[in-house]
């Protein structure tokens, strides 16, 4: 019975606790330290969270139990979550923080497993298509040298492709036209879905449409050609995902369960990931204030009944 009472009480102080109070509490620092490798990472990385937090009101206004799961799973990936860097990014969506894996981040864990030699991603012109084989996925292109892409006619982009080459010889070149990489944000990205209905432009879809569409690519090459690592695995359910519940298994396990709020069709997956720094940190923690980051009114300024678009990166 006391442990059940420590943990309810430790759960309380945690809900009162601020995103800045989290970052500075010993006990989540150590262990992000421990997933990190190191005291100087965990600050740094810790002190890039709150400035995340800081800079977007949005987010100030989320769960801060919610960002700080967010920012263990980018921790357990080792990827930075500013989004100037183009690793990852913590956003707010619907009054919750979600996860966001961008291109760069993908690319950079894909390298580390060491099976990867090459990896490129690039736009395809009208002009330059030469040929698909939809059986074996060979791609001919060819860049004229007056032709579209020289002229800027960035209008006449047919698609995009990604080529990627294995340690053990494999390669497989991806490609999607642009009418696939549009079906495929209107099927799954509400904050595009929100744009197409009012007209408005608040997604990445809409503002940056290439570097979606690179990003997409990418994801769906390395998930379907590149051997997974188990960091991969856990990258590829994590993005643009909220963890719902942190199960504390060990004192150095969690299991997470992911749902997906930008997806009306979205699947939930568990994984377990390094680190259990939530309710460890509470037991060190102040009470009371919780400052600009604490859990507040969850507005979001959109009109009732339509969905609040995410900020999405690439």
């Amino acid at each position: 019975m006391g442990n059940l009472r420590d943990a309810g009480r430790q759960s309380v102080v945690l809900q009162n606790m601020s995103v800045r109070q989290m970052c500075s509490a010993p006990a989540m620092v150590n262990r992000f330290a421990q997933v990190l490798g190191g005291q100087e990472k965990a600050n740094q990385f810790l002190a890039n969270v709150l400035s995340s937090v800081n800079a977007n009101k949005l987010l100030q206004q989320c769960n801060p139990v919610e960002i700080m799961q967010c920012a263990m799973t980018a921790a357990a990936l080792n990827l930075d979550v500013v989004p100037g860097l183009g690793f990852a990014a913590i956003v707010p969506y619907k009054g919750h923080p979600q996860m966001q894996i961008m291109k760069n981040g993908f690319v950079q864990l894909a390298m580390r497993s060491g099976q990867l030699r090459t990896i490129n991603v690039t736009d395809v012109y009208e002009d330059e298509l030469e040929d698909f084989n939809l059986l074996s996925g060979e791609l001919s292109l060819k860049a004229p040298a007056d032709g579209q892409r020289a002229r800027g006619e960035t209008g006449r982009i047919a698609g995009y492709a990604c080529f990627v080459r294995l340690a053990n010889g494999f390669e497989k070149t991806v490609y999607w036209t642009v009418d696939e990489i549009r079906r495929h944000a209107e099927k799954f990205s509400t904050a595009y879905q929100y744009d197409l209905r009012s007209g408005r432009n608040s997604s990445p879809w809409s503002t940056n449409f290439p570097a979606m569409a690179e990003k997409t690519v990418i994801k769906s090459t390395i998930s379907k050609w590149v051997p997974m690592s188990t960091q991969m695995l856990l990258a590829v359910r994590a993005d643009q995902s909220t963890n719902q519940n942190f199960d504390i298994e060990s004192e150095s396990a969690v299991d997470a369960v992911f749902t997906y709020a930008d997806n009306d069709g979205g699947m939930e997956a568990e994984d377990s990931v390094v680190g259990a720094a939530i309710e460890d940190a509470a037991g060190t923690a102040e009470r009371g204030g919780s400052g600009s980051e604490a859990n507040g009114g969850r507005t979001s300024g959109y009109p009732q009944g339509e969905p609040e678009p995410a900020e999405e990166f690439f």
